[in-house]
């Protein structure tokens, strides 16, 4: 079902970005219609980003897809990793999501591998060889990543309706140099993108991250950040946030295998709550480029951070 959404924020994923990528945010959303998947759609298909065209390497020097979908309708959510021959894995996923009713048999959430590109033919989604997926930035970017730069660009975008109803999208070309067959945080529920609407509380959180896989999905960080705002929702949006960060993440005993270089994460969380809209952004890394719709505006901003400490912003969107 199509949602009409009054809301809808895109980012590039955080990290080390080529300067304007925030316009490519905006023109995503200027082409997107108003639709969630639409937009990520429209990024895939650039290969200045890290998803679908262009998506980082393997050390194999294969290219291994990821992307997920959430709705609020159901807490409906699907993902497909590892996946080879497709231009859109966050359309793939949406389909997914879309097919779970189909049948008495229990439908999957998660679909990798060789079983994601047989999905995608079988659901029609455009597919097309590994070569297709590959360009002179994913070769150049994986020569700089034997020199150990890091990336964790996965790009996401979220939206929310004026009656609550919310979704997520993310897609990924995966850490550069991963090992073939690795999963990242979109494969995992509760942890790369969350949407939920509780009609009692009249309100709707919907959140898209990114970072380092590994330790979103230890942290099952969008679940928790979305559970912090519906538990105080007499708060300030902006300092729960805060304080989930700082408490699942930044000070979370799950983590401590990996080093402070490593625990890197941001994102976009919507707040909807008795009829006003709030877009939240953070991170701890460069910069996180993004852009929102505030009214009849599309609006961009690139948020600039640093590797040493989070940084946080919000911006009251207009729905009309």
């Amino acid at each position: 079902m199509y949602i009409q959404c009054i809301m809808i924020a895109v980012h590039c994923g955080v990290g080390n970005h080529l300067e304007n990528t925030d316009k490519l945010c905006a023109q995503s959303i200027k082409e997107s219609g108003n639709e969630c998947v639409n937009a990520v759609m429209f990024l895939e298909k650039d290969p200045r980003t890290n998803c679908g065209i262009g998506s980082s390497l393997t050390k194999n020097g294969n290219v291994e897809c990821e992307g997920a979908y959430m709705k609020s309708d159901g807490l409906l959510f699907g993902a497909v990793g590892a996946l080879s021959n497709c231009f859109h894995p966050s359309l793939l996923s949406k389909n997914l999501v879309l097919s779970s009713h189909n049948g008495n048999l229990i439908w999957p959430m998660v679909v990798v591998g060789k079983g994601a590109d047989s999905l995608a033919v079988e659901m029609n989604v455009p597919t097309c060889t590994q070569q297709d997926l590959i360009c002179k930035t994913s070769e150049l970017a994986a020569k700089r990543a034997r020199l150990q730069l890091e990336s964790f660009d996965t790009v996401g975008s979220i939206s929310i309706s004026e009656s609550g109803e919310c979704e997520a999208s993310i897609s990924s070309g995966g850490v550069l140099m991963k090992k073939d067959g690795r999963l990242g945080h979109c494969t995992a529920f509760g942890s790369g993108i969350w949407a939920e609407h509780r009609e009692e509380a009249k309100m709707s959180v919907a959140i898209t991250l990114s970072g380092c896989g590994e330790c979103i999905v230890r942290t099952r960080l969008a679940e928790k950040i979305a559970a912090g705002l519906f538990n105080n929702p007499n708060d300030i949006p902006l300092q729960v946030v805060e304080s989930s960060v700082r408490k699942y993440f930044v000070d979370s005993s799950v983590l401590t295998p990996y080093s402070s270089s490593q625990r890197k994460v941001g994102g976009l969380i919507g707040v909807q709550m008795d009829g006003a809209f709030e877009l939240i952004a953070f991170h701890n890394t460069r910069n996180l480029p993004l852009a929102y719709s505030s009214g009849h505006k599309i609006r961009r901003r690139n948020l600039i951070g640093s590797d040493t400490e989070f940084i946080y912003e919000a911006f009251h969107v207009n729905p009309k």
